[in-house]
């Protein structure tokens, strides 16, 4: 506790040193992690209220992950070239338009193209999130620092699952209507909505930070044709790629449907799901301040390795547990321990690329994530349609636990050995002018 507490203290303290952009950054972040924390709580729920069927509702959750493959590589090329802020702007900008469609759609087309365009949104900050933070940090503060914004996250999380779970029975008071009606639902996901039209404001005022230059040392190798050959890191990109791939497959046929899952094994209301799921979020943001401490002492690749491993007999309570305590207990345990990697994890990626192709790289992990979490949900939703929700959340949990630990095996046997200094490249400006930019020794996420 003495720790958690030290920890804590560190933390605040560090905040008022952070670059203004990493500040303007994280207030944005906060916006928007309250406008996604209603969104992954209620969206089943109002697509339940227009009478769709498992199947739908699969291929529904599975559009947004899917959005992934065709928004992540443009995203992180485009944000390499013309700017991190403005792409950060456009895509909040056209996905706040989109949300708010959503909530008025009931069409499944109209579904599909607002789910689409809302995605864009997602998919651009998920990319870049990682990519803007190492770009305005040091090395030796850059493990706290993805910390803390990951820790901020589950935070919003909290706050949005624990007053959001109580919305819906308040419009339906107030519009006449049961809290699992429509238009219960819809105002919910729209009061939701207003913070990713607050998240814009801090947006506004991000200064774009000079571009990485590449060192012109070596000249690139060239094909016999005179072209130019791409660096030869395919290799290590799918070594990263895989493992991110078979997490991605096992979460998708399971986690967007938590609350389904929940609310339909014991009957729970919307208020209870808002607690489960709030606390949920607060035991993870615990777990990620102590993270930082065991990577200092273990390394990166240990600690993932560490937390993942614990994570996985409370999943298998999760999804086979009898009881609501003990589904509970699992999932405040589980997802403490999975989640609360999952910054380190950042970092370690991160730091096996040169700056200059960070966004590209991350977007290629997106792009593999979205794939296979899309893939996940729509399976998800088809099975469960053909033999019943209960023997399908029985079989989609023991698939889950085969993906998530091949995962850890492979990730461990193929980095145990990896050195943790980060990729050096030359900077693209002079150290007083960068110590000056970012007004600290390092910056954010």
């Amino acid at each position: 506790m003495f720790n958690l507490w030290k920890a804590t203290g560190r933390y605040a303290r560090e905040y008022t040193r952070f670059s203004r952009n990493a500040r303007l950054f994280l207030l944005s972040f906060f916006f928007s992690g309250l406008w996604f924390s209603g969104y992954i709580l209620f969206f089943n729920f109002y697509l339940k209220s227009l009478h769709y069927d498992e199947a739908t509702v699969g291929l529904l959750n599975a559009i947004p992950t899917l959005a992934g493959v065709v928004f992540a590589l443009p995203a992180g090329y485009l944000s390499d070239r013309i700017g991190r802020k403005k792409m950060l702007l456009f895509s909040t900008l056209l996905g706040a338009v989109g949300f708010l469609g959503m909530c008025f759609s009931e069409s499944i087309f109209f579904l599909c193209l607002t789910l689409l365009v809302s995605s864009f949104a997602e998919i651009t900050i998920w990319t870049l999130t990682a990519p803007f933070m190492a770009d305005n940090s040091q090395a030796e503060d850059r493990t706290q620092l993805f910390s803390l914004q990951f820790a901020l996250g589950t935070l919003t999380n909290f706050i949005g699952s624990l007053g959001g779970g109580f919305l819906p029975r308040l419009f339906g008071g107030w519009l006449g209507t049961a809290p699992e009606s429509t238009a219960s639902l819809r105002a919910t996901l729209l009061t939701a909505g207003l913070c990713i039209v607050l998240s814009l404001v801090p947006l506004l005022f991000l200064t774009e930070n000079p571009r990485p230059v590449r060192v012109p040392a070596k000249a690139a190798p060239t094909s016999p044709s005179g072209r130019r050959k791409l660096p030869k890191v395919n290799s290590l990109i799918l070594w990263l790629i895989l493992p991110d791939i078979m997490v991605g497959l096992g979460a998708g046929m399971t986690i967007p449907f938590l609350n389904v899952y929940v609310s339909g094994k014991f009957g729970v209301e919307f208020e209870t799901l808002g607690l489960l799921f709030g606390f949920a979020e607060l035991s993870t943001t615990l777990a990620v301040f102590i993270q930082p401490l065991l990577a200092r002492r273990f390394g990166k690749v240990r600690s993932i390795v560490l937390f993942q491993g614990l994570s996985l007999p409370f999943l298998l309570l999760l999804g086979f547990g009898p009881y609501f305590w003990m589904v509970a207990i699992a999932l405040y345990v589980r997802g403490a321990l999975m989640q609360a990697a999952n910054p380190v994890y950042q970092v370690f990626i991160q730091e096996q690329v040169p700056p200059t192709e960070r966004a590209t790289a991350s977007a290629f992990l997106s792009v593999a994530d979205s794939l296979a979490r899309g893939s996940g949900s729509a399976f998800s939703g088809f099975l469960r349609g053909g033999v019943g929700a209960a023997a399908g959340f029985n079989i989609l949990f023991g698939i889950m636990i085969v993906c998530y630990t091949s995962s850890i095996t492979l990730f461990y046997f193929r980095f145990r050995h990896t050195d943790d200094a980060p990729v050096e490249e030359a900077p693209s400006i002079a150290p007083a002018q960068a110590r000056s930019e970012t007004d600290i020794p390092g910056v954010l996420l």
